[in-house]
C-alpha cells in the first residue's frame, strides 16, 4: 500500500485564534469560495489578501491527502454552486491555475 500524499499549507488567522488551533486543532469555516472547510495557500504570500484579518499569525501545517478534487476558474464558473457539494466527498481540494 502506497503511503498517503502529503501537502505543506500555510494558513493565516487572527493570533488569538492561531494559539487555540495549535493547542487542539483545525475548526472548519462555514464559509468560504468552495463553502465549509480549511483553508490554506501554497505559501504564506498567497495568504496575504484571503485571511479575514490584517497582519495575525501564520500556521504551516503539514496535510495529508487522501481522496483530492482537483479544480480551476473554469471549473468554478461552470458548475457554480454544484462544486461546493461535490467537494464534499473528498478530503482534499486543490484549486490548479
Amino acid at each position: 500500500m502506497l503511503p498517503e500524499a502529503t501537502y505543506i499549507g500555510f494558513h493565516t488567522t487572527i493570533v488569538d485564534y492561531a494559539d487555540s488551533i495549535v493547542h487542539s486543532e483545525f475548526r472548519a469555516s462555514d464559509k468560504g469560495m468552495l463553502g465549509k472547510g480549511v483553508y490554506c495557500a501554497r505559501s504564506i504570500a498567497n495568504t496575504i489578501g484571503k485571511a479575514q484579518c490584517e497582519g495575525g499569525a501564520c500556521i504551516i501545517a503539514e496535510i495529508r491527502m487522501g481522496k483530492v478534487f482537483e479544480f480551476d476558474k473554469q471549473t468554478i464558473y461552470s458548475t457554480g454552486k454544484s462544486t461546493q457539494r461535490d467537494q464534499q466527498l473528498y478530503h482534499f481540494v486543490r484549486f490548479s491555475e
